[in-house]
């Protein structure tokens, strides 16, 4: 993508999602491209997850598999339902626990729960207790968070067969905040200790005689660090990330090919260095910038034979 313009200001971005796919700062992620439509069981795919496969546990009635979903035309899949109840878990263990300023990010949909149905995604520590909860219940007017205590009223309306994001971004300790589509909280302190060293997804359906069943598609399951510590990391193409910080002795060089967008915080304590060609330059931009690093813009310019126009 070729840019026309510097950008040294900030300003402010509607919130639409974390990068989706692998950028250079992912630590996990999982999408069900990775998959044929079988069931989930044993499998294993993506990457950051190690020898961990996929769990599924399940009573009544119930599906776990890479199936058309109200997500898109393939996605993962549970269901639970049907004229016997039920309740659908998938779960995954990430290679390590999360760190400070690591973000997970989930895309999903679900249709409406029948009435005493439910899905919830969870963050889990390594025997898969649920840490931090989002949740739904048919008959709420939107989602629910728990991380242990009383439950968070996140004001997010859930709709069926709408594409959400949820993503946590853990900030230390027992603290981090969370966002469902560009709806952001505040830093939050979970009653729970935060080990998070994986996730789960449930499925459950209480009506035994409607015949109905709850669907719940998932995908792009991701972990994504917000934080550079130490040497150089280049971009030569285009990455969106939702946080940035940069710490001291650590350097982002962004090349002529290359942009940054930070969706919402951007923290410099070390050096940001932006280059630009005859016809391309690149791009910085963040709803918002503090830090004490340095930023250097490297301005192209030709040899002697021509005359170049510079400003800012």
């Amino acid at each position: 993508m070729k840019k026309h313009i510097f950008n040294t200001f900030f300003t402010s971005i509607l919130f639409t999602g974390v990068c989706i796919g692998q950028n250079p700062f992912t630590i996990s992620n999982e999408q069900a491209s990775n998959y044929a439509l079988s069931l989930l069981s044993g499998k294993s795919g993506g990457s950051g997850f190690g020898s961990n496969n996929w769990a599924v546990t399940s009573s009544g009635y119930s599906v776990a598999r890479i199936a058309p979903s109200p997500l898109s035309s393939k996605s993962f899949l549970i269901r639970a339902g049907d004229d016997f109840g039920g309740s659908t878990t998938v779960s995954r263990k990430f290679n390590s626990s999360l760190s400070n300023g690591d973000i997970f990010s989930i895309k999903f949909s679900a249709d409406n729960p029948s009435t005493g149905g439910s899905f919830s995604i969870s963050l889990s520590d390594t025997s898969l207790t649920s840490l931090i909860t989002l949740s739904f219940t048919s008959g709420d007017s939107g989602f629910i968070l728990n991380d242990g205590g009383s439950d968070i009223n996140s004001n997010v309306t859930f709709s069926a067969e709408t594409e959400f994001i949820f993503s946590v971004t853990y900030l230390g300790s027992n603290d981090y905040s969370y966002s469902i589509n560009g709806t952001d909280s505040s830093t939050i302190t979970a009653t729970n200790s935060l080990n998070i060293e994986g996730f789960k997804i449930t499925a459950t359906d209480l009506n035994l005689t409607d015949g109905s069943f709850n669907e719940f598609g998932f995908d792009n399951i991701q972990v994504d660090s917000s934080v550079l510590n130490s040497n150089e990391t280049i971009f030569n193409t285009d990455v969106s990330l939702v946080d940035l910080t940069i710490n001291s002795g650590a350097t982002l060089t962004i090349n002529s090919t290359g942009s940054l967008n930070v969706l919402d915080d951007f923290i410099n304590n070390g050096s940001i260095v932006m280059n630009s060609a005859s016809n391309e330059f690149s791009s910085l931009i963040a709803s918002s910038a503090s830090g004490s690093g340095t930023h250097t813009y490297n301005r192209y310019v030709s040899d002697t034979n021509t005359f170049d126009i510079v400003s800012a």
